[in-house]
């Protein structure tokens, strides 16, 4: 299994919780965070969550703060060094011995910089890390922290995060109901993810993963860590509040984590943990390490052709494997609409102010004029005209549009495939109707106009943190692409972003259109000046032919006298 993306560790904790309690599969894990913050999330939680000799309450507690919280109890930042010295005793020094004895793991052979191998394996379970140095030695800072933060100055880096990257709280208090809006208030001000009236004495280590000495903070660390979780944990049964969000999700984690240390224990596990751009991660690996499950997450929606090149030197074919499958998840199919739906959405504008004859209306009616158009005034009704859209059908449309998908057109200048990738496939790789994996719309509350959701699930999706379609898109590979096809599907994508390249599409598309447009003309042009020819030559003949007869009968009268 190949994960790439965020919070890669994440979707493998799904993964071994969806496996039948019968089965005892051998799991090969390849972790391929995107960003320093979640390299470091992901190794320690592979360490916190493989280790067996504490109590797996504790652990899971561990990794829950040292994922979202802003501090840590150092009680609690003492058992992680507790945890970590039975891997690594010394850190620093297997890391010089790891640098000192080996070479690059890396032999693309394009001069990248090297990267260094530190692995472990005890029982059932082995890791193998390849990371470059700098980021060995970010792992070693936040092991060791040298230079923290004040707790006053992490306030105001979170402080500043929000401003940049979280919506303002009045916007988002305008669609939430008063116990949600508490919820995210405290958080923004505390940062730690506890229920609501849990003790907070003790939380004075700012978390090392967040905050360090040089001022580095994690672009949108402060968001709401409920968007990475399935919606529902809000149904999980813990806690004394019945309404506390952040405390069903803190139950909800602490039991999943504990469940997954137990699970893990019936398996055989190899763990690798990479973090290494595009470039590396697009070569075609040998048959034999080819991957049954493909997890590109939420980066299809950055460069889809890059996605699928990836899938296609990696995933095994279907013939070896029928259920191998590429995941990635679509946000922009719903609300990225062509010229054709345009008329649609402005009846969704209207219906912003006028009713809709749905249940809609009760739930959040349309505004008045005299409200006026503030986001915070119309933001909950147009949240809901997008839940009554016709996601199927937006979501059809946007991915059968050439110009954004036919990436033959840009990957191989002599084709003459001008069709999306959905219907044609790309390098060996085809589109999955029908899923077999994923829900297709894991975040729909609304299948059809006459749908009729309660309150509590309306109330529910119009204030979570993210309110887009999510769509999972699903791919097997059905065939082999050849070398050359290959290259230079690797080389576009290397060089042009999805933008650039559906600029070249639609270009090359307009262009086509515009060629035959002029050649029907030209062919009508020629058929009109054939039927004109066609006329003319008939009217002749006609006049011809009446001339002849008007002769012979001339002659026919001049012999009578």
């Amino acid at each position: 299994m190949f994960i790439q993306g965020q919070s890669t560790f994440r979707h493998f904790i799904y993964t071994l919780l969806n496996i039948p309690k019968t089965a005892k599969p051998v799991l090969r894990l390849a972790l391929n965070p995107t960003t320093p913050a979640h390299v470091c999330r992901d190794f320690f939680a592979i360490h916190l969550l493989f280790d067996r000799q504490h109590d797996p309450y504790l652990n899971a507690e561990a990794l829950i703060h040292l994922w979202y919280s802003a501090k840590l109890p150092l009680a609690l930042w003492r058992h992680i060094e507790v945890v970590m010295k039975r891997y690594y005793y010394d850190f620093d020094e297997c890391f010089e011995n790891a640098k000192r004895d080996q070479q690059s793991v890396c032999d693309d052979g394009v001069g990248y910089d090297v990267t260094y191998q530190m692995s472990w394996g005890g029982g059932q379970v082995k890791y193998v890390g390849n990371l470059f140095e700098h980021q060995w030695r970010l792992i070693s800072k936040v092991l060791k922290p040298t230079e923290q933060m004040s707790t006053d100055q992490a306030a105001i880096v979170r402080v500043l995060d929000a401003e940049k990257s979280c919506e303002p709280l009045k916007v988002a208090a305008s669609r939430m109901t008063p116990s949600r809006t508490a919820g995210l208030m405290k958080w923004r001000t505390d940062g730690l993810l506890l229920p609501f009236g849990h003790p907070t004495d003790g939380f004075d280590m700012p978390n090392p993963i967040f905050f360090q000495g040089d001022g580095c903070y994690p672009h949108g660390a402060t968001a709401e860590p409920i968007a990475e979780w399935p919606m529902e944990f809000l149904d999980f049964q813990a806690g004394p509040l019945q309404n506390d969000v952040y405390g069903k999700l803190f139950y909800y984690l602490r039991d999943t984590l504990v469940r997954f240390q137990e699970e893990s224990k019936r398996l055989s596990i190899m763990v690798g943990l990479t973090s290494v751009g595009m470039p590396m991660s697009l070569h075609r690996a040998p048959e034999p390490v080819m991957y049954d499950r493909i997890h590109m997450g939420d980066l299809w929606d950055f460069n889809p052709a890059c996605n699928l090149t990836i899938a296609a030197g990696n995933l095994r074919h279907q013939d070896q494997n029928p259920f191998a499958t590429m995941l990635a998840m679509c946000r922009l199919s719903v609300t990225n609409s062509d010229a054709g739906l345009q008329e649609e959405i402005c009846g969704e504008g209207y219906q912003t102010f006028e009713p809709s004859s749905t249940i809609l209306d009760d739930y959040a009616p349309p505004i008045k004029i005299e409200q006026g158009c503030e986001t915070e005034t119309v933001i909950r009704r147009r949240i809901g005209l997008l839940m009554w859209r016709n996601w199927d059908k937006f979501s059809e449309r946007f991915m059968h549009d050439a110009k954004l998908f036919a990436f033959h057109l840009s990957t191989d200048s002599e084709t003459d495939k001008e069709t999306s990738v959905f219907k044609t496939g790309f390098l060996g790789m085809e589109y999955k109707d029908k899923n077999t994996i994923t829900r297709r719309w894991p975040n729909r509350l609304v299948h059809s106009k006459s749908d009729e959701p309660s309150l509590r699930d309306f109330e529910r999706h119009v204030g979570w943190f993210d309110t887009m379609p999510q769509r999972w898109l699903e791919w097997k590979r059905v065939a082999d692409a050849d070398d050359n096809e290959w290259e230079m599907a690797r080389e576009c994508v290397l060089e042009s972003s999805w933008r650039e390249m559906a600029e070249i599409q639609a270009k090359i598309i307009e262009e086509e259109a515009k060629s035959v447009d002029e050649q029907e003309d030209l062919e009508q042009r020629i058929r009109e000046l054939l039927a004109e020819d066609a006329a003319d030559r008939e009217k002749s003949e006609k006049s011809a032919a009446a001339k002849t007869k008007a002769k012979a009968s001339k002659r026919k009268k001049g012999k009578k006298k």
